[in-house]
């Protein structure tokens, strides 16, 4: 197995070189960096982050937190997404992952306190609903980097990566005016929630600008020629709801909703849907956090993530 002495030898420089190029330190230039990295490439070179740890002061270890339980947590296809993707930044920036419940117990003490309290974690990435909570006070106190999946209204001082949720609801409205639906209704008004209200608004900006009426889904869907629905239960209802009163998708009534999860491809018809890349998001979550660990200092971001749509069955 490779050691550090290796790796200096193969790059032909010091082992605090080696060391700063490890931590991303500064005060390396680009060549020298690229001859360790790849020198590490190489020789398969694998550092001990629990040596790291002890030689820096840090766990080398970055914490996320669902809003859950963890027997919920992995049970949430929307979770293990955005877990994906922050595991692969986070590993392959030489940080492991740590996997919270919000509200799981260990003896009798929240997980969350533990992990805290014993420096187990050198940053955390957590649910916008999570730091919009008393719950974030306690977290708080402990002033390390923070990193918000999902958008956050009064907060200025932390990062946020979340989809773009106001124009996936203008897209939705726009796919479904363009395949010649202009009675089109929004399915899941629900605006206490920050990426329910910013899709409504989407959709109502679209509508505005075609000079037509903004409406919500009746029970007969009357006057009726295209639903936006939130998610993919909502469509689901509205697919129960056309079959009950005869009414044919896509030919007299389009159906679009927002991701895959979890029915958008299984119903019958399959919808057609706005596709939301969870993967990227849990992936621009993770390069940022590595970005306040390796910058204390560095800019407070917001990152929205591109959507497209998905064409399935409920759309002519």
């Amino acid at each position: 197995m490779a050691t550090i002495n290796d790796v200096a030898k193969r790059a032909n420089v010091g082992r605090g070189t080696v060391s700063r190029v490890i931590n991303n330190e500064p005060f390396v230039s680009e060549e020298t960096r690229k001859k360790v990295l790849k020198a590490i490439e190489e020789l398969n070179y694998h550092p001990s982050s629990f040596a790291r740890g002890l030689a820096s002061q840090n766990s080398y270890t970055i914490g996320v937190i669902m809003d859950n339980t963890m027997d919920k947590v992995y049970a949430n296809p929307f979770i293990y997404e955005v877990f994906r993707g922050v595991e692969k930044s986070v590993y392959e920036g030489g940080y492991n992952l740590l996997l919270l419940g919000k509200n799981t117990y260990q003896n009798g003490k929240l997980a969350v306190e533990r992990v805290l309290q014993g420096k187990m974690v050198d940053g955390l990435i957590l649910q916008e609903q999570i730091i919009d909570s008393e719950y974030f006070k306690n977290i708080e106190q402990y002033n390390i980097p923070i990193v918000s999946i999902g958008k956050l209204e009064n907060r200025d001082d932390i990062s946020w990566i979340d989809i773009d949720n106001h124009m996936a609801g203008y897209m939705a409205a726009e796919y479904l005016y363009s395949r010649g639906y202009k009675k089109i209704a929004f399915e899941g008004v629900e605006l206490e929630k920050i990426f329910a209200r910013e899709r409504y608004e989407g959709y109502k900006e679209f509508i505005g600008s075609k000079g037509l009426s903004v409406m919500e889904a009746n029970e007969l869907l009357q006057n009726i020629e295209g639903v936006i629905c939130l998610d993919n239960i909502y469509a689901y209802k509205i697919l129960q709801r056309c079959k009950k009163i005869n009414k044919k998708v896509p030919e007299e009534i389009g159906i679009i909703t927002f991701d895959n999860y979890p029915l958008a491809e299984y119903l019958q018809p399959s919808v057609t849907n706005i596709e939301i890349d969870l993967f990227q998001l849990g992936l621009c979550a993770g390069s940022e956090m590595l970005n306040k660990l390796r910058n204390r200092n560095c800019e407070v971001n917001r990152i929205r993530i591109p959507v497209s749509v998905n064409i399935r069955e409920t759309t002519r």
